[in-house]
């Protein structure tokens, strides 16, 4: 009989201890004498042989038979010694998943109370436990037990492993949110339990599903140095993970599970392997009760602490996840180099539950916006010093960010609360961004137009609260309210744009109680230039006021703003017309246009599919077929684990082509050409309004998806995807991640994406870019790049996305298909102008002015003022082959700093030439 199979003989099914203690101890040696060919394995099979026979004869082994046998293997013992095994307590607590924010709280709080308990008993002992957040809850809920926790920590013998606020997601969040789950966690923690930001090197992401490109880059900026994870990768175990940029993460991808069970005596066997494998004598093993918090039993450490006397085992020893990454650092020369995305898993995660997906993108948007502009109004001289910090909201929008609740894998008590946080981060965010708008509206000379205040006007009292949310828009998104603040005749709008781009595009605005007619006003620059305006809405009523909304093209410079000035007017060859109506219906069965000087997009007169979409700048086609429609998909529904996974579809159902189609409106005016349509399917109901401004490279379609379609357990899981077949040759889609981008062929299941997916074309021509503020979700195949808008998967929430949505996506053309450019399209389509009701006053601040641009090919992640003292920080990625050189230029003398993502100094540099290196994520702290 076969070595192994004579010691699995020797197993006892009723796992009673000296049989166990015997097995477990022989089963270690047999993988010990398999992973190391110099043991010699004759004296082992001398004495399996004579204990198999004594069962036998027996019928079972007794605790003499393995104390004798204990003693006949201690030659073997130097050599099972000189293996260590950490074993590591945990508690695995996942926020608001399969329940509420309540029961969260309250699994912190138990389990923190039972880990003190079994601290102060066992003083051999430790803990380790994840999450800044679970912190807070501490913090806010159970503030008593602070000082003993605090007490450990100092001791060595609690870890907090707290790299990000919450175990999260690591593909469907932008560059910022990497960066302020660093910042902000590691300096809660070192605020609260006293450890210094470098004593924080391990991000621990057990659960995460995959791993980005570039976290390696980003990680590393914030003092990371190791990884551990479980998912996304079924190759290495211990390795070098290394971004384009060349930053390296040392990585541990458990070789067993982060699952935590009850400690039994079969932990062992797993560890000659895994070093062997990895050129180390160290091995991990974590230990503790359930996947709900709880963490490790008085039996667990009994366990552990009997196992650790047996003479036939590893050296155990309560341990730290950084000791073992610490033994690590000895071979790490010898490591494979994995320089690849850590992904596919649950790709199903990347569009369940779209509000989730949608309250994450905007979330990112508008918190970059408004910090945006209170930079720019702090670098104008503004005082911001008692607005509220960003931080509150930040902390909202990446606790959202946990791996079970923006991913849809969620109840929907967890996505309920999860979008109350959404909401108390829009209120801190856009009452920030209107706050940095009015001071610096009050700085802006205005008085270019001197008009005195109209007292019979109650327009200063139109429009609070309008805008924030346009419900009855098809695709509106949240942003400031288009609140007036004069009732003069002659009012002026600062516009404001938040972004690193010059900016000439179609804005709009809303006239509050304008009492003139639209036919007899107009739009001035400080210059006296009459702006060309259409009239979009007329004397529309809103909480017994009434409003008007005009728009015209714009032209703003990066980080910067302009006044235009709206008035009446008496020059009878600059008035607009108001139509309210054609006097003859004309009846047309053509194709329908949109077109500008960049586009011409023909869409179908019966299906409104898109049929060419062509560039005019290089007259190349782009579109092949049928393109930008609607696909109702139906998939096999996959248990227990349908939000999690894609099952195999099984029907299309082209809904352009296929259900009725009512065209409701077409404009085809000098600023912009627009149709909307609607379309009756199944269950629901689609409103679509698409618009081509002038200027513009991208069609917009905002879309209202009224959604009934439910998916069974026994049948199907509806879908509905924005698909676009394209006309050209592309062997790669490119996308943006975080930190940067990844190039992916089709690879016929979905896939995450920041923000964009574009089909690279192989011979270099212009391209197509499908992008959105809602979905994270792409599908490619050869030839067609589809977006995944809505998915009614039916576990854990059996019916997430019933209801009425609300989304934007925009298909445009981008003639350079570089990162840079590519991602430049992106932030136009995703970070509106700001349009603000300023009032007329002198100041110290021109008509117009660029506040700070940046020079160079770098796109800006983020401009936000410093997280303490005077300046401001941007984050620049470059996202090119090759090093960027870069300036940054301002409207007053600057001065700037390479820091970490923790925003702590590393260097001075030259602020009107530094370099960026290829491929890598910068913070540059400006001061002035």
């Amino acid at each position: 009989m076969h070595l192994k199979k004579q010691i699995d003989f020797l197993e006892d099914p009723g796992r009673s201890y000296w049989p166990e203690r015997l097995y477990n101890q022989l089963d270690f040696l047999y993988e010990m004498i398999q992973a190391d060919p110099t043991q010699d394995s004759e004296v082992l099979a001398r004495i399996v042989s004579d204990l198999v026979e004594k069962k036998r004869q027996q019928g079972s082994i007794g605790k003499d038979d393995v104390l004798v046998a204990e003693q006949a293997l201690l030659s073997y013992q130097p050599a099972a010694k000189s293996y260590r095994l950490h074993m590591i307590s945990h508690a695995h607590i996942d926020m608001d998943w399969r329940w509420g924010w309540d029961e969260t709280v309250g699994t912190v709080i138990d389990t923190f109370h039972t880990m003190l308990r079994l601290l102060e008993e066992y003083p051999d002992f430790i803990y380790t436990q994840s999450q800044a957040a679970v912190y807070e809850i501490v913090e806010r809920y159970a503030p008593e037990l602070l000082p003993a926790i605090r007490k450990y920590v100092a001791q060595g013998r609690w870890e907090p492993l707290c790299a990000s606020w919450v175990e999260n997601d690591k593909n469907m969040t932008g560059t910022e949110s990497a960066m302020r789950h660093l910042l902000y966690s590691k300096r809660y923690i070192t605020s609260l339990l006293g450890l210094s930001p470098d004593q924080q090197q391990i991000d621990f992401e057990p659960d995460s599903f995959g791993h980005s490109r570039n976290l390696p880059e980003l990680l590393t900026q914030g003092g990371i140095r190791y990884y551990y994870h479980c998912r996304g990768n079924d190759a290495e175990e211990l390795y070098r993970w290394r971004s384009p940029s060349g930053a390296e993460l040392l990585v541990l991808r458990d070789p067993q599970w982060y699952y935590l069970q009850n400690t039994d005596y079969r932990i062992c066997w797993h560890v000659p392997g895994f070093c062997a494998r990895n050129h180390i004598r160290s091995a991990v093993r974590f230990y503790g009760v359930g996947d709900h918090g709880g963490g490790p039993s008085r039996r667990d450490i009994e366990r552990i602490r009997d196992m650790q006397t047996w003479p036939l085992l590893p050296t155990m020893t309560f341990s730290r996840l950084h000791n073992f990454f610490q033994d690590a650092e000895a071979v790490k020369s010898q490591l494979p180099i994995v320089d690849r995305e850590l992904n596919y898993v649950f790709t199903g995660c990347y569009s369940a539950q779209a509000r989730l997906k949608q309250a994450n993108r905007q979330g990112e948007d508008r918190l970059y916006d408004a910090e945006a502009l209170c930079a720019m109004a702090q670098l104008a001289g503004c005082d911001l010093s008692g607005m509220p910090s960003f931080e509150p909201a930040w902390r909202n929008i990446l606790f959202n960010q946990f791996h079970d609740i923006v991913t849809g894998s969620c109840t929907r008590e967890a996505k309920e609360r999860a979008l109350s946080r959404f909401q108390d981060a829009c209120a801190i965010t856009l009452s920030n961004a209107k706050r940095a708008m009015r001071q610096l509206g009050d700085k802006i000379a205005t008085d270019t137009f001197l008009e005195k205040p109209d007292l019979s006007s109650i327009a200063e009292s139109g429009g609070h609260g309008y805008g924030s949310w346009k419900g009855n828009v098809p695709g509106s998104v949240f942003t400031v309210n288009t609140q007036c603040n004069t009732g003069g005749k002659v009012r002026p709008y600062t516009l404001f744009n938040p972004t690193n781009y010059d900016r000439e595009e179609l804005v709009e605005l809303t006239l509050w109680d304008w009492a003139e007619p639209l036919e007899a006003t107009q739009i001035n620059t400080a210059e006296g230039e009459n702006i060309f305006f259409q009239v979009k809405e007329q004397n529309k009523p809103y909480w017994h006021h009434t409003f008007s909304t005009v728009t015209f093209v714009a032209q703003i410079p990066a980080f910067g703003y302009r006044n235009y000035y709206v008035m009446p007017s008496d020059t009878p060859a600059k008035r607009q017309t108001y139509f309210e109506g054609p006097r003859v219906h004309r009846f047309s069965n053509q194709p329908i246009i949109l077109e500008n000087d960049l586009l011409k997009a023909t869409f179908h007169s019966e299906s409104m599919a898109l049929v060419s979409l062509l560039d005019k700048k290089t007259g190349r086609e782009l579109i092949r077929g049928a393109s930008a429609y609607f696909s109702l998909n139906d998939e096999e529904t996959v248990l227990p684990h349908s939000a999690w996974t894609v099952g195999r579809i099984g029907a299309r159902l082209n809904i352009n082509e296929q259900c009725f189609v009512k065209v409701t409106e077409r404009q085809n005016n000098p600023l912009y050409s627009s149709v909307a349509y609607e379309i009756p399917f199944r269950n629901s109901a689609l409103k679509v309004s698409v618009s081509l401004p002038a200027n513009s490279a991208t069609i917009r379609f905002g879309i209202h998806i009224d959604w009934h379609e439910i998916g069974t357990e026994q049948g199907s899981t509806p879908q509905l995807q924005f698909c676009v077949p394209y006309h050209y040759t592309a062997d790669k889609i490119r996308y943006d991640v975080p930190g940067g981008y990844v190039d992916r062929a089709s690879l016929y299941h979905d896939v995450p994406a920041s923000s964009y997916g574009a089909p690279i074309p192989t011979d270099a021509g212009s391209c197509i870019l499908l992008t959105g503020d809602s979905s994270h979700s792409f599908y490619a195949e050869e030839g067609l790049l589809s977006m995944t808008l809505l998915r009614s998967s039916v576990y854990p929430d059996k019916d997430p996305e019933h209801g009425e949505h609300d989304m934007q996506v925009g298909l445009a053309i981008v003639v350079n298909s570089d990162p840079a450019t590519l991602k430049e399209q992106a932030t136009r389509f995703s970070h509106p102008i700001y349009a603000y009701s300023n009032t007329i006053h002198s100041g110290t601040l021109p008509n117009c002015s660029s506040l700070i641009r940046v020079e160079g090919g770098a796109n800006v992640a983020a401009l936000k003022p410093a997280e303490s003292g005077k300046g401001l920080v941007l984050r620049l990625e470059n996202n090119s082959q090759l090093p960027s050189k870069t300036a940054v230029h301002a409207f007053q003398t600057i001065q700037a700093e390479l820091t970490t993502a923790l925003e702590q100094h590393k260097e001075n540099i030259s602020v009107e030439n530094f370099t960026l290196p290829s491929k890598t994520v910068s913070s540059i702290r400006i001061s002035y």
